[in-house]
C-alpha cells in the first residue's frame, strides 16, 4: 500500500485501533494531530497502546514540547539520538500485535518524519509518500532493525535530563526559521500560534511569528473585508506562557 501525506492521519487512526504496540524511529518529531492521535490511543481504558520513540534532534528541528510529550505517552521509553558524526534520518512506523503467543508487525517506511509538515497537518505540508507491509519477512526484518537500533542507543544521563538540557540549548539556538517551517510549517492564523507544532517559546519568536500571520491576512484581504485581528499592535499582546496572552489569542 502506498500512502501519501494527506492519508497518513486517517491510516494512523485504523492502525492504532487494531494494534497494541507502536515504535517509532524518526529524525524530527513536532507536535501536531499525528501526536494527538497516538496520545489517545495511550489513553484508551481497555488496550492502550504501548509505545516507544527513537528520535533525533539535528540542527534542534525536533520541538521540545513533542519530546516532552514523547516521554510521558511512551511512559520513559524514549531514546533521544543528539548530534553527531553521521545523522540520524531513518522515517520508520512499525504497528504490532499480539495473538495466539504469535507477533504480527505492519511496517510504514518512507520519507515522513513524525512531524506537522510530514504527517499533512499543515496547509502547505510537505510531499511525503510512505509504503505500508504487511506482516512477513521485509516486515520482521525492520522490526529486528528498531531493536538493535533501540538496544544500542540507551539515552544516558536520564531521559528526563537529556529533555530539560535540550530545551534549554533550544530556547538559546532556535532552528533556522526555514528548517522550523519544513517541521512545523509557518502559522497562518493567529489561533494556530497556540499549537505545540507552532507555538513560540519566546517573545521575540512570538513577535516574529506576529507579522508572519499578518502578512498572510494581508495578501488574502479582498476589497474592504478586514480581518478581526489585524489592527493589533505588537504592544497589545502580552508576554508568552501568561494566561492573559493565552486569553488574547482564544479571543480572537
Amino acid at each position: 500500500m502506498i500512502l501519501r501525506g494527506e492519508n497518513l492521519h486517517d491510516r494512523l487512526k485504523d492502525l492504532l485501533k487494531t494494534h497494541t504496540h507502536v515504535d517509532i524511529a524518526t529524525a524530527w518529531a513536532t507536535g501536531g494531530e499525528h501526536l494527538r492521535l497516538l496520545a489517545d490511543a495511550t489513553r484508551r481504558k481497555h488496550g492502550g497502546v504501548k509505545v516507544r520513540a527513537i528520535v533525533g534532534i539535528a540542527g534542534n528541528a525536533t520541538r521540545p514540547d513533542a519530546l516532552k510529550e514523547l516521554y510521558r505517552i511512551t511512559d520513559g521509553d524514549l531514546r533521544i539520538i543528539a548530534d553527531g558524526s553521521r545523522l540520524f534520518h531513518p522515517k520508520l512506523y512499525l504497528f504490532r500485535r499480539h495473538k495466539n503467543e504469535l507477533v504480527a508487525s505492519h511496517a510504514w517506511v518512507g520519507s515522513a518524519n513524525f512531524t506537522n509538515m510530514g504527517f499533512g497537518g499543515h496547509a502547505k505540508a510537505n510531499e511525503e509518500i510512505i509504503v505500508e507491509m504487511d506482516p512477513g519477512e521485509r516486515a520482521d526484518a525492520l522490526a529486528a532493525w528498531f531493536q538493535e537500533r533501540w538496544d544500542r542507543c540507551a539515552t544516558d544521563p536520564p531521559v528526563r535530563d537529556v529533555i530539560r538540557r535540550y530545551t534549554e540549548h533550544w530556547k538559546r539556538n532556535p532552528p533556522h526559521p526555514d528548517i522550523q517551517e519544513f517541521v512545523s510549517g509557518s502559522a497562518s492564523r493567529r489561533i494556530e500560534l497556540l499549537d505545540d507544532a507552532h507555538r513560540p517559546l519566546t517573545f521575540a519568536k512570538y513577535r516574529q511569528a506576529l507579522k508572519e500571520v499578518r502578512r498572510d491576512v494581508a495578501g488574502r484581504r479582498m476589497g474592504n473585508l478586514r480581518s478581526p485581528g489585524s489592527e493589533l499592535h505588537e504592544g497589545d499582546i502580552p508576554p508568552p506562557e501568561t494566561a492573559a496572552w493565552r486569553n488574547e489569542l482564544v479571543a480572537s
